[in-house]
């Protein structure tokens, strides 16, 4: 794998773990953590899927694509 390929992949760990209900009539809740490949990275964690989505959606369109032709062979390949 080429420098150029290996900086547009990232790997995350996702945990998620439910929050029983505290009350009665309170709904239990779902938590969420990312955590960046290596494990000594920053981890993030979050309230609700939406919020997980929204943090992925953002990183990935910060990545620029490569575009010569071995980006691109790399691309089609995925």
């Amino acid at each position: 794998m080429s420098r150029e390929t290996h900086q547009l992949y990232h790997a995350y760990l996702v945990r998620c773990w439910l929050i029983p209900a505290a009350t009665v009539g309170e709904s239990p809740a779902w938590r969420f953590e990312l955590r960046q490949v290596p494990a000594e990275a920053q981890k993030h964690r979050f309230s609700d899927l939406e919020e997980v989505k929204e943090f992925m959606s953002e990183k990935l369109a910060a990545i620029t694509p490569i575009s010569n032709s071995e980006g691109d062979e790399e691309k089609n390949r995925l």
